[in-house]
């Protein structure tokens, strides 16, 4: 529309709209007005009182939509997840999980890729959620020198496991245990993508260095 001005006004351009519309048009495009004192367009994220993005709208929005964001215990759960002090891409991975979309062999082969689902990692069981961040031998040594209490056997979904693990734990070991799952998966896709190995010190020393 910036076109049909004429230079750097927010005039109508008569001659080119004369060359290009007819009457009619012409005369309804002559008769709309156009505000002179405006500011630029933003964008504006219209799910939080802020306008900015954050990824615990998104979950909060995904989880109406899902007609469980109200269950029991479930909002509680995740009030408390949110007011966790973690990075963004950590937040960002922990909602991935939630929603099940976190990209695990198994989860692609729920949208229909074809892909082997066995774990990259240990190539010892399916890549589901909780095998790559909980269950897998890397993963499971990464918590055993973690330790803060962590207990990784019983749960069978990862959100349980979470809940358990995060309960009783002080706001600073709960950024840790976030950023520890952030680091694992990091680690995993280090070694997909790039064919690069980490080792389990390595994995929980990203902790504190991503946190400092």
């Amino acid at each position: 529309m910036a076109s049909l001005f004429k230079v750097d006004t927010k005039d109508w351009d008569r001659e080119i709209l004369l060359d290009i519309f007819y009457d009619r048009d012409r005369q309804a495009i002559l008769n709309t007005v156009i505000e002179h004192d405006l500011d630029k367009d933003i964008l504006c994220w219209n799910l939080e009182h802020t306008g900015h993005y954050s990824v615990k709208s998104v979950c909060r929005l995904i989880q109406q939509q899902k007609g469980v964001w109200n269950e029991g215990n479930n909002i509680d759960f995740w009030k408390s997840i949110w007011n966790i002090k973690a990075p963004p891409q950590v937040m960002n991975l922990i909602w991935r999980v939630s929603t099940f979309c976190l990209p695990t062999l198994v989860q692609l082969q729920t949208k229909h890729v074809r892909v082997n689902n066995m774990c990259p990692v240990c190539n010892e069981a399916a890549e589901t959620i909780i095998h790559i961040l909980v269950q897998c031998k890397v993963a499971k040594a990464c918590w055993q020198v973690f330790k803060d209490g962590t207990n990784i056997e019983g749960a069978l979904e990862f959100t349980d496991w979470l809940a358990g693990i995060l309960e009783g734990q002080s706001k600073n070991n709960k950024a840790k245990i976030l950023t520890m799952c952030w680091s694992i998966w990091r680690s995993r896709n280090d070694l997909v993508w790039h064919n690069k190995r980490w080792t389990v010190l390595r994995i929980v020393a990203k902790v504190w260095e991503y946190l400092s």
